[in-house]
């Protein structure tokens, strides 16, 4: 087994787990349906969360083309993938107790949840300028300007219980995501 190969098992557990917590919590919501109603921006997160996983788990092929690893571009996957779970905790209650509020859960968790996407944003920059300028430049100014943004919501949506705001953006980023993801990252070579 290669060094690659070794980090990708780690990620893949851990990112493995995201995606548990995240469809254990979509099946008890569904079972509960009478004891807890499904909140529409809850629901729309949840998908987002899923995309977000399946992304990262896509990307993380990549990671097998390094043949030199040092730890800080390790310590940030790792942190990516831990960061990754817990926006799934933050999003998800486990155990769902009967009669659980999704949207005042959802509003009530919102700071953690938009803090540690927002805090993703920033350590991508970080594990960008890693990998050094030439790197960072051959992205463009869309990365740029799509962090800088996502961070600005993010700071948004920490402040704001606006319902309407919350589910654009949850809808808006998801499908950037999904344009970003075909764009970018369509195929691994």
């Amino acid at each position: 087994m290669t060094l690659s190969e070794y980090i990708l098992v780690l990620l893949s557990i851990v990112v493995g787990l995201g995606m548990t917590h995240l469809l254990s919590g979509a099946a008890e919501i569904l079972q509960r349906s009478g004891d807890s109603r499904p909140y529409w921006v809850h629901t729309a997160w949840m998908f987002n969360l899923f995309v977000t996983i399946i992304h990262f788990w896509w990307w993380e092929f990549r990671l097998v083309k390094i043949v030199t690893w040092t730890f800080l571009p390790y310590a940030f996957v790792v942190c990516f993938a831990v960061l990754t779970y817990l926006l799934v905790a933050f999003l998800m209650p486990q155990p769902l107790g009967a009669g659980t509020d999704l949207k005042e859960y959802y509003y009530s968790h919102r700071k953690w949840f938009f803090g540690t996407m927002a805090l993703i944003q920033i350590m991508d920059f970080g594990d960008t300028m890693v990998k050094g300028t030439a790197y960072f430049m051959s992205l463009g100014p869309e990365y740029l300007v799509r962090n800088l943004a996502v961070t600005a919501l993010c700071i948004i949506a920490i402040r704001t219980r606006n319902e309407k705001f919350h589910g654009a953006l949850a809808i808006v980023l998801t499908a950037y995501q999904v344009v970003w993801i075909l764009r970018q990252f369509n195929t691994l070579m």
